[in-house]
């Protein structure tokens, strides 16, 4: 899994992603996450010269309802040409240490935790099982 700190427009309509003229463009900074065909889907529908940092896309739900479709709605982000890069440096301000990132990407777990999420269900504490032995599940 890949996560990305994108910039969201909560003013844009969400049929063609475009904003009415004068209308706040209600900026967000949102957390994504992205699995490898994500983010390969993503580089296929990139126009050729442009950046995938710096490209304003459109995710939507799949018409079956599995998955997401990524589409280019924009070469240059919008909030570029309506002259709010100053706005959305301060919205990314928390975020750029890093630290808020992480907290995101991974979480530790405990073994047991591990164990949990493996099988299903709860391991056994007893002697015959014990909790560091990996190869019993």
């Amino acid at each position: 899994m890949i996560g990305v700190l994108a910039v969201q427009y909560g003013g844009a309509s969400t049929k063609d992603g475009a904003l009415k003229k004068g209308s706040d463009p209600d900026l967000r900074v949102r957390y994504v996450t992205l699995s490898r065909s994500a983010l390969a889907s993503m580089r296929k529908n990139l126009l050729e010269g442009a950046s995938l940092y710096s490209t304003d896309w459109k995710i939507s739900k799949r018409s079956n309802g599995i998955g997401y479709e990524y589409s280019v709605q924009r070469i240059t982000p919008l909030y570029k040409t309506l002259n709010l890069e100053k706005q959305v440096e301060e919205l990314i301000a928390p975020y750029k240490d890093g630290v808020m990132l992480r907290k995101r990407v991974a979480k530790p777990m405990s073994l047991i935790e591990v164990k949990l999420l493996v099988t299903g269900q709860p391991p056994e504490l007893n002697k015959h099982n014990p909790l560091e032995d990996m190869e019993t599940l």
